[in-house]
C-alpha cells in the first residue's frame, strides 16, 4: 500500500515540474496561467520531499525518545502505525491548496483572433500612434500631388515628350 502511495506522490511531483515550467493551463476554454500555475505546481513537486522530512524528522525525534527510555531500537511497525496519517496528509494539503489556487485564478480564455486595432499595452499604443502618423504623412502627400491621369491637366514631363513626338513624327515625314 505505501508503494502504491508513493508511486501517486511521485506522478505528482512530475506534474508539479510541468505546471511549475508551463506559461499556461488550458483546458476547455479556461486558462490558468503564470504565477498561479507555478505556485501550484510548486506544491505539487514539494510535497513529497517534505514528506521524506517530515518522516526522517519524526524517526529521528522516535529514536531519541527509545534512547532516553533505555530502548536499544525503535518497532518499525509501530511507527508505521502511528504515524501513518502524515504522508497522505501531506500530499493531500499540497493537492487542495493546488485546487484552491487554480479556481481562485482561473480565466476564460479570449477569443482568437483579436484584431490590432485594439492595443494591449504600451508597445502597441506606441506602434499605432506611429501606424497613424505615417498615414497622415502620406496621405498629406498624397494630397499635393496633382493627378496626372486627367488628360487636361499638362504634365511636367510632357513638354519633353511633345517635343520629341515632334522630332519623331518630323523624321517619319522626311523618311516616305
Amino acid at each position: 500500500m505505501m508503494l502504491l502511495f508513493l508511486g501517486f506522490q511521485v506522478m505528482l511531483m512530475g506534474i508539479g515540474l510541468w505546471w511549475m515550467v508551463a506559461k499556461r493551463l488550458h483546458y476547455e476554454g479556461f486558462e490558468i496561467r503564470t504565477p498561479a500555475n507555478f505556485f501550484m505546481g510548486a506544491l505539487l513537486f514539494f510535497q513529497l520531499p517534505m514528506c521524506f522530512f517530515i518522516g526522517t524528522s519524526t524517526g529521528a525525534a522516535e529514536a531519541i525518545r527509545a534512547v532516553v527510555a533505555g530502548r536499544q531500537t525503535v518497532d518499525a511497525k509501530k511507527m508505521q502505525e502511528k504515524y501513518w496519517w502524515i504522508d497522505p496528509t501531506v500530499s493531500g494539503g499540497a493537492v487542495v491548496i493546488a485546487v484552491v489556487i487554480g479556481l481562485v485564478s482561473v480565466r476564460a480564455v479570449k477569443a482568437q483572433g483579436v484584431s490590432h486595432e485594439s492595443p494591449v499595452g504600451v508597445r502597441d499604443y506606441v506602434f499605432d500612434y506611429k501606424q497613424q502618423a505615417i498615414q497622415q504623412r502620406r496621405q498629406a502627400q498624397h494630397d499635393d500631388v496633382e493627378d496626372y491621369d486627367d488628360d487636361t491637366i499638362e504634365s511636367p514631363a510632357s513638354p519633353l515628350f511633345g517635343h520629341l513626338s515632334a522630332h519623331l513624327e518630323k523624321q517619319k515625314n522626311q523618311d516616305d
